[in-house]
């Protein structure tokens, strides 16, 4: 086995160690509603709304804002539907079932998060252009 394919099997056994681990914890109800919230808050409709209220509300800015975020987010959708099938890196629930989640996953591949670079595309170009909302919009230094 090549040194590359050797840490990578170390790593992928660990990320299943902790997922089995992650999987056995009983979450509180509000843990898991809290979860799929924000889960389902990733799949595009907040981003909807968004472009409509800065349509609507931000004038000539929420104009090119909504037109950055769009191309960005287009942009970001390709890279990550062709990362996902170049690494074809299973989701945790096809390895191993949830005991809680039983959300269905939108495609069959966990790496990259799809969620992550959409949210990304999006925050960037309204930040450019209003930047008065980077403390509510990007994640913030710890």
């Amino acid at each position: 086995m090549a040194p590359a394919q050797a840490v990578i099997r170390m790593i992928e056994h660990r990320d299943h160690l902790l997922m089995r681990r992650v999987h056995r914890w009983l979450a509180p109800r509000w843990v898991r509603l809290w979860m799929i919230a924000a889960t389902r808050g990733g799949d595009g409709w907040l981003w909807y709304a968004l472009g409509l209220a800065l349509l609507v509300l931000g004038g000539e800015q929420g104009r090119r804002a909504v037109l950055q975020s769009s191309l960005a987010a287009g942009c970001g959708v390709a890279l990550f539907l062709w990362l996902k099938r170049a690494t074809r890196r299973r989701r945790p629930c096809a390895i191993e079932p949830h005991c809680w989640a039983t959300l269905l996953p939108p495609d069959h591949f966990s790496f990259p998060s799809g969620h992550t670079i959409t949210a990304f595309a999006v925050a960037m170009p309204v930040i450019a252009q209003f930047p008065g909302s980077a403390p509510g919009v990007r994640p913030r230094p710890r």
